[in-house]
This record gives structure tokens, sequence and C-alpha cells, in this order.
């Protein structure tokens, strides 16, 4: 019996590497918005919303390579492993966090950069849509063929229910009316 090795999506690829390049650049916006007192060796001078990237900037802005390995590896455990809808979810949920954040960097180095960023967005959320509608209809297509197939299988269980039916004079059970 051939097996087909699961699918992560029509191209399932970019459902690991567009979170990956966004989660990437989320990193190097928080690097590069660091001060410059950060990088004369005040680590205590470490920026970001998030405490724990604060705490791992003060301790060393050189975490910032296993870190995004880390996360790199994450995204693609997630997109192998969850359920399509459960995917799509975490998918659409990574790709706008990250976009959020690196535009919240870039807001504060330059006003009209922010505005050339916020259309670039636009365009990879409508490639993130674009996925995700790739992702049911494909989907949509698996569920019908399945059913296809379970609606074939109970016709001929019905069939061949019919012809015991009939060998057995009409009685269901062993054919004795007494059962």
């Amino acid at each position: 019996m051939n097996q087909e090795s699961p699918r992560i999506a029509p191209s399932g690829k970019s459902l690991i590497l567009l979170p990956s390049l966004l989660g990437l650049s989320d990193i190097a916006a928080t690097l590069l918005g660091q001060t410059a007192g950060y990088w004369s060796g005040n680590r205590f001078e470490a920026r970001d919303a998030n405490p724990v990237v604060r705490w791992a900037l003060e301790l060393t802005p050189f975490l910032a390579v296993p870190a995004a390995i880390g996360w790199i590896a994450m995204i693609t455990i997630l997109m192998t492993t969850l359920p399509p809808s459960w995917r799509q979810r975490c998918y659409l949920f990574l790709c706008i966090a990250h976009l959020i954040f690196v535009w919240g960097w870039i807001v504060r180095w330059n006003l009209i950069l922010g505005g050339v960023f916020s259309l670039v967005a636009i365009l990879v959320a409508f490639v993130m849509v674009r996925q995700i509608r790739n992702d049911n209809r494909t989907e949509g297509i698996q569920v019908r063929e399945r059913v296809s197939c379970v609606t074939s299988a109970q016709r001929y269980g019905e069939k061949h229910q019919e012809e015991i039916f009939s060998e057995r004079g009409g009685h269901r059970g062993s054919g004795s009316p007494a059962e």
C-alpha cells in the first residue's frame, strides 16, 4: 500500500518560510533598535517590550543567534505537526505578530519608512490570506474525496446487507423467526 508523506500545504514551505523570515527580521530590528550606549557596553540600556528578550539582551546580544535558530526550529515543528486548522491560526498569529513588532521598531526610526513598511505589510498580509485559501481548498478537496470513499463503502455495505437479507428469506438474524 502506497502511503503518502503528510503534506504541510500546497506550497507548505511558505508556511514555514514566511513566519521564519518575519521572525528573523524582528530579531534584526530589535538589534538595530538598540541605543549607541547599549553597543558601547552598557547592556542595561537594552530596549524591548518583551521582558524575556530584554533580559537576554542585557546578558549579551550574541544570544540572538541561538534564539533565531530555536525560533525557526519551533516554527518548523509547529507547521509540520499541528492539524490544518490550528496550523492556519498559528501561521496567521506568528506572521501578524512579527509584522507588528517590526513595524513598531521602524516607526521609531522614521515615520515615512514606517509608512512604506505598512504597504509592504499589506502585501505580506495578502500573501498570507492567499496561502490560507489555498490550504483550505486543498483540505476541502481531501475531505470530499474521503466522503466519496465512505459513501461508496456504505453503498456497497447496504447492497451486501440486502443480498444477505433476501438469502435468509426476509428475516434478519439466522433466518428463524424465534430469534
